[in-house]
């Protein structure tokens, strides 16, 4: 019971970051675009989540289909009041590709910023090429409220640091 809270908690603070379709309760089937489980091994994505209403209230995890993460190279942090822009770069591994909604969770003083890859569309006919398929990608994280202190960010395993200074008053 407590990954499927967890689950669905990362689930619905992924949606609601990514301003995406609020998750909705249909019959006995609650439909989630996105999700993200944080572990011990690190953070996964996962699309196309299914819950499963249960008669006491609780929900069971019916499905889920795991993203590839994307290879990222490097991430740098720009603050800007109580908004911090994290910047990531690296590259898609083939072309048929896309990055999905950037999914940003909190555990302790650490933020995890997830950058997934789609799924490759089964009718796609996806020709081998030259090079690779780079990206930028600009994710915003609130630092409102936040104790002083630094922060790490970890975007798909390279880490950059945000510090929050004291206020002196």
């Amino acid at each position: 019971m407590k990954p499927v809270a967890s689950v669905l908690l990362a689930s619905l603070a992924c949606a609601a970051a990514a301003q995406a379709e609020v998750p909705v309760l249909r019959g006995q089937q609650l439909d989630v675009p996105s999700a993200v489980v944080l572990t011990d091994a690190g953070p996964t994505y996962y699309g196309d989540v299914r819950f499963t209403a249960n008669a006491d209230g609780s929900f069971t995890l019916a499905k889920a289909e795991p993203r590839k993460l994307a290879l990222v190279e490097s991430a740098t942090v720009s603050v800007n009041g109580d908004t911090a822009t994290v910047t990531a770069r690296g590259e898609l591994t083939i072309a048929c590709v896309a990055l999905e909604e950037p999914a940003v969770a909190r555990k302790d003083a650490t933020f995890y910023v997830v950058l997934a890859e789609t799924p490759i569309d089964p009718l796609a006919i996806c020709m081998p090429f030259v090079g690779v398929t780079k990206f930028t990608q600009e994710v915003e994280i609130d630092l409102a409220g936040l104790e002083p202190g630094t922060y790490r960010i970890d975007v798909n395993g390279v880490i950059a640091n945000v510090t929050i200074p004291e206020v002196s008053i």
